[in-house]
């Protein structure tokens, strides 16, 4: 592989190909350039009179625009544009539907005349910043704008943390603190693991994912999930959809599958999938999803199962408030078997139960939890000074090396599980609170996954009987 890439980066430019270098894929550009010119139009940022030409587009930055061009482009050419207003149009968009609700307080969703306004407004102070910015950028994108809007906007944002910035004495305190709430709330964890050749899968990255696809079914499959017909499976955060793909092979031909994700992905998996079986697509984040807009969700299913591998931080919070509020509104929601990971991208914006972490006296807090949570998985069985030179979580093991006086590292390891564990079971807190028998559980062995815990929660026979008289 190494001699792979050297081979790649010996690849010299041709004579009318762009000269940007692409550090992830390992050569140039392959546009074409204008005779003379020495990048193309997207990486053209910097021109004769060492003033920024070109600036990210504030509804995509993935691609670059003029700035004499960037008014017309934002407000009428881009294709981000035409895809958000599409978008709004949809019956299963609504703006922060599952956000926080103080957060739907402070940010009202918005007609689509005040959404050209904003973005107007934007434009103008993008340019204004443009304008001021004289500076040579020579291949590096530097977003000017200092804001942006639209597909950009709408990816929930983590502000950074370091607890650097706490005194040592007082982060023990507070972890301290940790190990008595946990110790009090840790409720026994099912251990169940479908791993039959875990030695062979371990180096095998598609049978590792192929052996938690299959964990994360088990689970649901315990708790009937799939007996029920027709049914309904939502995957929130799909990808490529493969968690789709291996539950239609338990699935009945009758049930249909909707695949959640805010990115467009290669649809290859998708051939794997039943003919008759019933697979809709939709390019939307989950915190606009409104899942009772979905067409037939409610008059074609019997039974509505949401599941996901390894959603990141808050898109498992926002996955959990869409099915609770779609139940809420009729859609029959009954099952749930999310895979979590990536604590640390929690937000107060995002998470279920902010209320519970009050109660525990955690609020001030929550943002050292947080951080805490990704001390679980920074390291395996190296050492601190082993993962620092191969650049694995340097800021967490900067962290960690500063406190490996007061604790081991398997007590390191073990304060990340309690603050998982912590955030986790405010989670199981709020689908009971909203009539589900939810636990914890564990679909894979570590050596799998070190992500290898799942929220799993069925409708109560109480609630059932509640909707069905509704």
């Amino acid at each position: 592989r190494e001699k792979r890439k050297e081979k790649k980066i010996e690849v010299e430019c041709g004579e009318f190909q762009c000269h940007y270098f692409l550090l992830r894929k390992h050569r140039y550009c392959k546009f074409n350039v204008v005779p003379g010119e020495k990048f193309c139009t997207a990486h053209s940022i910097t021109g004769q009179d060492d003033t920024v030409l070109r600036v990210p587009c504030l509804l995509d930055p993935n691609h670059t625009a003029s700035v004499n061009d960037l008014k017309s482009h934002c407000l009428k050419k881009c294709n981000a544009l035409h895809k958000i207003l599409k978008m709004r149009q949809d019956s299963y968009w609504k703006e922060n539907a599952n956000m926080s609700p103080s957060y739907q307080q402070s940010h009202p969703s918005k007609t689509n005349e005040e959404f050209f306004k904003d973005l107007e407004n934007r434009v103008q102070a993008a340019l204004d910043a443009a304008n001021k910015s004289k500076v040579l950028i020579g291949q590096e994108m530097v977003d000017v704008s200092g804001d942006t809007y639209g597909l950009s906007d709408m990816k929930v944002e983590v502000k950074p943390f370091s607890l650097s910035s706490i005194p040592k004495t007082q982060l023990i305190d507070i972890i301290n603190l940790v190990t008595i709430i946990h110790d009090k709330i840790k409720e026994p964890i099912p251990i169940f693991v479908n791993n039959n050749q875990i030695s062979d899968d371990l180096n095998n990255p598609k049978k590792r994912h192929i052996t938690q696809c299959q964990g994360i079914l088990a689970q649901l499959n315990l708790i009937g999930a799939f007996n029920e017909h027709p049914s309904g499976f939502v995957e929130f955060g799909a990808g490529k959809g493969i968690l789709t793909v291996h539950a239609s092979q338990l699935a009945s031909t009758s049930d249909s599958f909707w695949m959640i994700d805010r990115d467009c992905f290669a649809h290859a998996l998708d051939r794997f999938t039943v003919q008759n079986q019933r697979c809709h697509r939709i390019n939307i984040d989950i915190r606009d999803l409104y899942l009772s807009g979905l067409q037939d969700i409610k008059s074609s299913c019997q039974s509505v199962v949401g599941i996901g591998k390894h959603l990141c931080g808050g898109a498992t919070d926002m996955s959990l408030r869409c099915l609770t509020q779609a139940k809420k509104d009729g859609v029959p929601v009954k099952y749930i078997g999310i895979a979590v990971c990536c604590h640390q991208m929690c937000s107060e914006d995002t998470y279920v139960d902010m209320e519970y972490i009050a109660e525990l006296g955690l609020s001030n807090y929550f943002n050292i939890i947080r951080r805490l949570s990704s001390w679980a998985i920074c390291h395996s069985t190296k050492s601190i000074e082993e993962e620092k030179h191969n650049n694995i979580s340097s800021q967490a093991l900067n962290e960690q090396e500063a406190l490996s006086e007061n604790f081991s590292k398997d007590e390191i390891r073990e304060i990340g599980l309690k603050c998982k564990y912590i955030l986790n079971f405010g989670r199981i807190r709020y689908l009971r609170a909203n009539g589900f028998d939810a636990n914890i559980v564990m679909f894979a062995q570590p050596e799998m996954t070190p992500e290898n815990y799942m929220i799993i929660a069925s409708l109560t026979s109480s609630s059932n009987n509640i909707n069905n008289v509704l």
